[in-house]
């Protein structure tokens, strides 16, 4: 494949899965109709893998969201991506230990959407490359409903109120 002299960057689209794949390049100029070449690079390979997806999101007690995916065997780690009520996606947290399939997001605030993916990473030669992208998952961190009273009526019965909490759907009493 021959590339212009600005790019620094080659996308392999016709990739296989689990397939090792090998490059090499070298540079040329044409000058005054003379053509010179460069020596060949050194050889790089690199295996393309596939990704994870996420099993579940759960809001935790405590007050954080815990993320979980599937393992994935040829991964070096995993890469964590949030985005916040619909904004860009920023990288929150590199996972090394490949067995690790679950994330603790301790910095969620109430009331607000976040959205999640995962990548897996493969490291050559010191560099990050990346597997596939998860599914995305979106989710909104309620807060805690705060109870307000309770009454007692003559009746017998117990009437019980709170405070509506934002983004529920349901109440479980």
């Amino acid at each position: 494949k021959v590339l212009g002299s600005e790019n620094t960057v080659y996308v392999d689209e016709n990739i296989t899965l689990g397939k090792t794949y090998y490059y090499k390049m070298k540079a040329y100029s044409k000058t005054g109709g003379v053509t010179l070449y460069s020596d060949v690079s050194q050889v790089v390979q690199g295996n393309a893998i596939g990704g994870t997806q996420l099993k579940a999101i759960r809001q935790m007690s405590t007050g954080y969201l815990r993320l979980s995916w599937n393992e994935y065997a040829e991964a070096d780690g995993y890469a964590i991506y949030r985005s916040t009520n619909g904004g860009a996606y920023k990288r929150i947290a590199t996972i090394s230990n490949t067995s690790q399939t679950t994330y603790s997001d301790k910095t969620v605030e109430p009331g607000t959407t976040y959205s999640y993916r995962v990548r897996t990473i493969h490291t050559l030669y010191n560099n990050e490359g990346f597997g596939k992208w998860s599914d995305i998952v979106t989710v909104n961190f309620l807060a805690d409903p705060v109870m307000k009273r309770i009454d007692l009526k003559e009746s017998g019965k117990v009437k019980v109120f709170w405070t509506k909490t934002p983004g529920t759907s349901r109440y479980v009493l």
